[in-house]
């Protein structure tokens, strides 16, 4: 699905699109919030899906992903979960660290597209 912010925060799916700055495919609905980056730019964050202890941080600021590549290691209910980038680009932004209590819907890391 495309969609356009008018950089005030407001996204556009359908019909006119007033003052449009940036537009995107968006993701499939529960692969993260696309955000506003630098120069205009859409970034994407990555979001936990659900209450979790951070087991790890597998990636730095500035590395860059395929979609699929592992970023974060969530433990919940004595479970390990691998939190997958949804698209490829460069990791901008970490937003957690290992030992941090994430909620369902927290930032975990921004990714700018490739």
């Amino acid at each position: 699905m495309m969609v356009c912010t008018n950089g005030a925060g407001e996204w556009f799916s359908g019909g006119p699109v007033p003052a449009v700055l940036a537009c995107v495919v968006r993701p499939p609905v529960g692969a993260g919030t696309p955000t506003r980056g630098t120069l205009g730019s859409v970034s994407h964050t990555v979001e936990a899906e659900l209450v979790a202890n951070v087991l790890e941080v597998c990636v730095e600021i500035g590395t860059i992903v395929a979609a699929e590549d592992p970023i974060v290691l969530l433990e919940s209910m004595k479970m390990e979960i691998p939190v997958l980038a949804e698209i490829a680009g460069k990791v901008v932004d970490i937003r957690v660290a290992k030992g941090d209590v994430v909620n369902d819907g927290d930032p975990l890391a921004i990714i700018e597209p490739a």
